[in-house]
């Protein structure tokens, strides 16, 4: 058989020139470019013979021992693509096809070609034969690949098949150790240990294993170096000072440096002591939100100071990265570092500081931050630190602050604007009171200029973002197919977003500024509240309908501060033009009809982004005939004193949203939920029938009809018998405390009608009925009357 040999590579050439100009004289130079010759023609059989001749003469001839290595090297190469080949071939027999599969795998892994041996092996891994080894090949591609989720499934597979492979378990080690599992990693890397014929890969578990399982020294608060800190911890006040507090924050400090680059570095510093287990509860696993596109955070340390001054470090097993909504590929990005604070109990500090580098500004070169003051914790000392680069312009604006203004010092080409607020009060919660944002005190700073440029970033990242594909036009022309309105093809297009497009509860910003394409939030069927906008914003394109995007700060941010441009936007909806009206509608809102939109986003300013220009607009109140809830009952009192109730609700707008919230209940639960209801209007009541209306159907009001009987309803004092309606009364707990600190809140308007036709028995007669009640308050009404005809009484209120 001839083996046709390829031509030495133009790199090689371009060696044995250089050889030959810097290697020392040890042959004569006539035999090296006869070598060279040979090489330079592909015969390597004769320049191995005469570099072994000059070999034998002078053993110590460096340029001839280069030489046999590099004709070495590129055989290597030359055979393993000729194996390759071969190989390729043999797939096409039945009969030797599994063997070199396996063998075509094991070149591409040493060459790096990972994809090549998932495509290789991707039908071999529910074969019996060879099934360890196939599995251990593919888990190792993906490992080597990056693909760190395919990996560990296919290797601890391989592992259910073969426990004690060492190289399978140390991969294994490595990817739980990647992960942040350490425990795992742990047991993984001790199992090495113990294991014969693994002497190189257990020298590197120990090490690993010692990495992890860091000495946890013993120090105390009399070894803290920062004379400020140590100070801070041995005189922090306790519990007989805050009783109404879980916890003290000690210190809290955030330093950020904008650089000339436009990245930015943030660091994070704070001091907690913990006074009781509500403090534990809430400070003993620390979370700190980014977004892994352009964030990434390291943990500088962390550690629990034990209130007898012992310090017990935080072990990098202790710290972990997790996705902030796992299993949703969209938003893979938002990402939460959590600190597992170590032995945290009563009157223990726990103290971390951490880094967050930003590689990208938003709008490339802008930057903000806001700082709340007040807390739900008393505060001892904010500290907070910016630095930015020298005719940056930034403005500053302060929130309930008064006389308050930063030192402003020049190091270089930088300014430093520094704050410090000291001894701040927690806030101490009360029922329906504003939202922290309506309360704390707050310093909020922005490079941008003006709400004209906050527009352009944000419409310039929502380019062509609501554009329909054919799905969507196909799916739209269905949705609207025999409707004969813009409202009615507004409203069928509305329902089917909010209801089939599962809503992905990340806040504005928490996964990026930038919403998803239409086309991909179709095909995915989920997205947060930018990208459920941006699929019925496109939706009402292909309908002729016009529409825009409104960026708005839901109740719980607070009042919109006009006077400096940045977001303070925590939520997206849609408002939408049909048949000469505007409507607001929020796709987030599964349970709300078209029109109607949740209390919190009502009476706040929106940022809408028509095509012309983005205005503030405000999201109207509703009024109360919007969110209705309608009762009537057939009461029969029978002469045992029990009373059978037939009873019938109608409910829209708010009422019709809690309600459609059973939806997500078994029915069994439901029942549960209907019983509850009717024992708290009528003790020992035994529910009969109950049926809803479709409650998937967000076209029509909620209805619900139910029939339950209860004994002894009737209360008897001497000779009078005593009735009240059944759940016809006002709830005035909220206003129960004497005094209160802050107002009152409702996050809506709401209008309750309850009719009651009541039939007595024959032996009953009406002694007493209630007066007519008529109450006018600034913010509430009540009204009530009683009639009677003829032995029935009807209730109106």
């Amino acid at each position: 058989m001839k083996v046709k040999f390829l031509q030495p590579t133009l790199g090689l050439v371009f060696l044995l020139v250089v050889i030959s100009l810097s290697f020392p004289v040890g042959a004569p130079a006539a035999d090296f470019d006869e070598i060279r010759t040979y090489i330079e023609q592909g015969k390597w059989e004769q320049a191995i013979q005469e570099l072994n001749e000059i070999l034998a003469i002078n053993p110590e001839s460096g340029k001839a021992h280069f030489l046999l290595g590099e004709i070495y090297k590129e055989r290597v190469e030359l055979f393993l693509d000729m194996a390759i080949k071969e190989y390729e071939e043999a797939l096409r027999d039945e009969d030797t096809r599994f063997l070199a599969q396996k063998e075509l795998a094991r070149i591409w892994l040493d060459k790096e070609e990972y994809e090549k041996v998932v495509v290789i092996l991707s039908d071999l891994e529910e074969e019996e034969q060879s099934q360890f080894e196939v599995l251990k090949l593919l888990g190792l591609a993906y490992f080597k690949w990056g693909r760190l989720t395919e990996a560990l499934e296919k290797l601890e597979r391989a592992q259910s098949l073969e426990s004690d492979n060492a190289e399978v378990i140390f991969s294994l080690a490595e990817i739980y150790e990647d992960k942040q599992l350490f425990e795992e990693a742990l047991t993984s890397y001790q199992k090495i240990l113990s294991l014969p014929q693994a002497e190189r890969l257990a020298k590197i578990a120990q090490e690993r294993i010692q990495s992890i399982e860091q000495e946890r020294i013993g120090l105390t608060v009399a070894d803290i170096k920062d004379p400020h800190l140590r100070e801070i911890i041995l005189k922090a006040p306790g519990a007989d000072q805050y009783p109404e507090a879980g916890a003290i924050v000690l210190l809290n400090k955030r330093d950020y440096v904008v650089r000339e680059d436009n990245t930015m570095i943030e660091k994070i510093h704070r001091l907690i002591k913990v006074l009781n287990v509500r403090g534990r509860e809430k400070y003993g696993e620390v979370h700190i939100d980014y977004d892994s596109t352009y964030e990434a955070v390291e943990v500088d340390y962390a550690r629990t100071i034990k209130p007898d001054g012992s310090i017990v470090k935080v072990g990098k097993k202790d710290i972990r990265d997790i996705d902030r909504w796992a299993g949703f590929a969209l938003y893979s990005n938002a990402k939460v570092k959590v600190i597992s604070m170590p032995e945290v109990m009563e009157n223990s500090i726990i103290e971390y500081q951490a880094t967050i580098f930003t590689s990208k500004l938003i709008n490339e070169d802008d930057f903000q931050f806001s700082w709340d003051i007040k807390g739900f914790e008393p505060y001892l000392r904010h500290r907070f630190k910016l630095t930015i680069p020298q005719g940056r312009p930034i403005n500053i604006h302060y929130v309930r602050l008064k006389d308050q203004t930063p030192e402003v010092t020049q190091i270089n080409n930088s300014l430093i604007y520094e704050w410090k607020i000291d001894n701040i009060s927690e806030i101490v919660a009360e029922p329906s009171m504003p939202p922290r944002r309506d309360i704390s005190p707050s310093i909020m700073v922005s490079s941008f200029s003006s709400w004209e440029e906050f527009s352009q970033w944000w419409r310039g990242l929502t380019e062509g973002q609501p554009q329909p594909n054919p799905a969507i036009s196909e799916k739209v022309r269905e949705l609207i197919e025999g409707k004969e309105t813009q409202k009615d093809k507004a409203k069928a297009i509305y329902h089917w977003v909010t209801s089939k497009i599962r809503y992905v509860g990340l806040e504005f910003g928490i996964a990026g500024f930038k919403p998803h394409s239409a086309e991909e939030v179709f095909n995915n069927k989920y997205g947060d509240c930018k990208d459920k906008a941006t699929l019925l914003l496109a939706m009402y394109k292909a309908a002729g309908i016009p529409g825009y995007y409104a960026l708005i700060g839901t109740r719980e941010m607070g009042k919109l501060e006009e006077d400096i441009p940045m977001s303070q936007f925590n939520h997206a909806i849609v408002l939408a033009e049909i048949e000469d009206g505007l409507v607001w509608m929020d796709p987030t809102a599964e349970t709300a009809s078209y029109g109607d939109i949740p209390g919190a986003d009502q009476e706040k300013l929106a940022l809408v982004f028509f095509a012309e220009e983005a205005r503030f607009l405000r999201v109207p109140l509703h009024e109360l005939d919007r969110n209705r809830m309608e009762t009537a009952m057939t009461i029969e009192i029978n002469p045992d004193a029990s009373i059978d109730v037939e009873l019938e609700l109608l409910a829209s707008g708010a009422s019709a949203m809690g309600l459609r919230t059973l939806k997500y209940v078994k029915p069994a639960q439901r029942k549960q939920i209907v019983e509850s209801w009717i024992n708290s209007m009528a003790p020992g009541a035994k529910l009969k029938s109950y049926h809803f209306s479709d409650l998937e159907d967000l076209s029509v009001p909620v209805k619900l009809t139910a029939t339950y009987s209860a004994p002894d309803y009737l209360k008897k004092t001497g000779d009078v018998w005593l009735f009240t309606v059944p759940g016809i009364e006002v709830d005035v707990e909220i206003v129960g405390k004497e005094k209160r600190t802050y107002p009152i809140v409702f996050s809506t308007s709401s209008l309750s009608v309850d009719k009651a036709e009541i039939h007595l028995p024959a032996q009953f007669y009406i002694q007493y009925l209630p007066e007519d009640v008529c109450l006018e308050l600034p913010y509430t009404s009540f009204k009530s009357s009683y009639r009677e005809v003829e032995g029935t009484i009807f209730y109106q209120g």
